[in-house]
Parts: structure tokens; sequence; C-alpha cells
């Protein structure tokens, strides 16, 4: 994929320690692009606090705001010296995490955010609005669980779910991308529902055959994935078939995962993958950084044009 140095790693913090994880994976992904870091810590401005029986105050602002200001501070330093080569600015900027970031996407080439993953107190502001930027940010967007350990991970492959349609294949696209980047593998994930019993024993069940069932539904996942490999000779394939529900069926996988990119809407097994239930699974609980790409945003944005001709989806 070509590199343009104008266009920035965008990462979202909220002045947390936790944050600091997040801000860990973005570094090295910044590093990894050849790409400069932008750190965005949100600030909502005070609100009048109104006791009973007491006059209305308010938080100074001032002071609020140069809490944001070293915070700030400390995360661009933590940058640079993770990464001494690596060109990083920060911005505090006035509204709240998701409108934020959402405005940041619109010039970021990746969109960075913490996720509260299950166990993790609430208190971490940014894990709230991941949804909403994964969803309606216009760029592509990494969830990233604040617990994460890249190092950990460095090696594992890139998982990707399709399912035949434009999301999924454009994440297929991305994902073989992502596993030629990092030089490892790629795993790709086709969810299917074996014919069941009838729900009446007086009701004949249908004759289907389960086994060519099985055999047509791995074609097409071949056929949906090995459309990329000519792009990509180098990256090693594997072909998962799961018979399971879409979300455990990801994050069954993903467990071994490094990083699992998703369209944000998909057919069939994965169909409303951000919009429901399923989605909420996967950003919540995926014990791996999620990558969040859309069709109806990056195969419209101009910016995106000369990268998506590149990778042949134009």
């Amino acid at each position: 994929m070509g590199t343009d140095p104008g266009e920035a790693i965008v990462v979202g913090v909220d002045g947390s320690d936790a944050s600091l994880s997040v801000l860990r994976w973005a570094v090295g992904e910044a590093a990894l692009r050849h790409r400069p870091l932008r750190i965005v810590l949100a600030f909502v401005r005070p609100v009048e606090v109104v006791g009973y029986g007491f006059t209305p105050t308010m938080w100074p602002e001032g002071a609020a705001r140069a809490d944001a200001d070293r915070a700030l501070s400390d995360f661009v330093a933590a940058a640079e010296h993770q990464a001494p080569d690596l060109r990083v600015s920060g911005a505090v900027v006035d509204g709240s995490p998701a409108t934020v970031l959402i405005g940041e996407s619109a010039s970021a080439a990746l969109l960075v955010v913490g996720a509260r993953r299950t166990g993790i107190p609430a208190g971490l502001r940014l894990g709230s609005v991941s949804d909403q930027v994964a969803t309606h940010a216009r760029c592509p967007v990494v969830v990233v669980a604040v617990d994460h350990d890249p190092v950990l991970a460095a090696r594992r492959p890139v998982v990707v779910g399709v399912d035949g349609s434009e999301s999924a294949n454009l994440a297929a696209c991305f994902a073989f991308d992502e596993a030629e980047r990092r030089n490892v593998g790629l795993v790709a994930v086709r969810a299917w529902t074996p014919p069941g019993r009838p729900w009446r024993s007086d009701v004949r069940p249908l004759v289907l055959d389960v086994a060519e069932l099985e055999t047509a539904e791995r074609g097409l996942l071949v056929t949906d994935v090995d459309r990329w490999r000519s792009r990509y000779p180098a990256v090693r394939v594997e072909h998962r078939l799961v018979a399971d529900q879409p979300a455990r069926a990801l994050l069954a996988v993903a467990r071994q995962a490094q990083l699992l990119v998703v369209g944000s809407r998909g057919l069939s097994g994965f169909r409303g993958l951000l919009l429901g239930s399923v989605g909420r699974q996967v950003l919540h609980h995926a014990r791996c950084p999620i990558m969040v790409v859309h069709p109806h945003h990056h195969l419209a944005a101009p910016r995106h044009g000369r990268h998506l001709e590149e990778l042949g989806l134009r």
C-alpha cells in the first residue's frame, strides 16, 4: 500500500494509565507504517455542579485544562521514548471523546482507540465510545484492549472474517495487506450453520447432504479469499470454516491472532456486524486488536483513492 507521510496514525487517549498500552500499540503501528503519530486527548469542559442548598459552583476550567495538557505531555514523552525517530505530535481538543475522534478520522490514515474488556473498571471513559468511533469513523479504526501486550502477539497471524459481501471483500484485502506488512500468516474465517433436526417429530426432515453443503461453503470461502493471493504471494493463507455462530467463530480463532480485521457491514453469517449484538461481542471480548473497515466510507473517500487503486478495489 502506498505511504503518504502527511497522513498520521491518530490515537485517542483519555488521561489514564490504561491508555499507555493503547499508545504503545499505536506507536509500534506508526513506526511499522513509517507514518507520523498524532496523540489526541478529548477535553470536556467542566459542567456546573449544583448541590442541594448550596450556591452553584463550577470546577475551574483552567485547572482542568492544565491537567489535560500535562497528561498529553506525558503521553507524547512516552511515545518519543519508545520510538525516538518517530514524528510525534499531540493535541488537547475540546469535545466529547467520540465526537473528537470521529472528526480526527477525516484526515487520518488510521485511528486507534482503546476498549474496555470485561472485568476492567468502568471508569476508563474512552472504552465506552469505541463502538461509536468504530462505526462512524471516516478511516480504518483499530480498537485495542487496554491490557493488550503487542510483544507477546508479534508472531501471531492476522485473522479476517469473510462472507462474500462487499464489506468482507474489503476486509480481506486489508487483512492481506496487514499480514504482508507484519510478515505473518493470514487465517480467513467463514461461519456457517449446518442443517438442524426438525423441531417436530412428525415432520419429515429435508434430505440434505451435510458433507456436500460443507464442501460448498468451503469453496465459497476459498473463492472469496484467493482472489487476493496473486497480489500477496508471500502471505501464507489458512482457510478456516467454522460451524458456529459468527461472533463465537471469530472470537475463538482470534484468541491466537495479533489482529482481527472485519468489515462494518456483512451478509449471511456476519450481517450487521457492527450494528448489533455480534459487533458488540466482537469489539468487547476479542483478545486482540480489531481493525474495522467501512466500504461506504473508504471506497468513497477521495483521499483513499490511490491506496484503493493499488489494492485493486477501484
